[in-house]
């Protein structure tokens, strides 16, 4: 998988905003692995499906807050649109996939 997304951060005081635009490319292997339905694994609700190599696009914000010297707290939260290839396989239920981290960390 190829992964590319933007850098750029904005900070004011204690808070730093970064957006992120990205897109990640899958092979072929790795797009069926994740969205296909192998011949032998095929049922009558899910048929079997295959896929070539696709491309998703992500967008999201990461918001880092340093409370304390020794304190840190990490919110991000993205949103990633999948291809027309993609949602057609009968194991993707829904498009967009919505995505979220959240960490505190302490710095000892």
């Amino acid at each position: 998988m190829t992964n590319t997304a933007s850098r750029i951060s904005f900070q004011a005081g204690v808070l730093r905003f970064a957006p992120r635009v990205g897109g990640a490319w899958l092979s072929r292997g790795l797009a069926n692995h994740d969205f296909g339905v192998p011949t032998d694994m095929a049922t009558e609700e899910r048929p079997a499906y295959d896929l070539d190599a696709v491309l998703t696009v992500e967008a999201g914000a990461g918001l880092f807050v340093e409370t304390t010297e020794d304190w840190l707290v990490i919110l991000m939260s993205s949103v990633e649109l999948l291809g027309e290839d993609i949602t057609r396989s009968p194991i993707v239920s829904e498009e967009p996939v919505f995505k979220g981290f959240s960490v505190i960390n302490y710095v000892f």
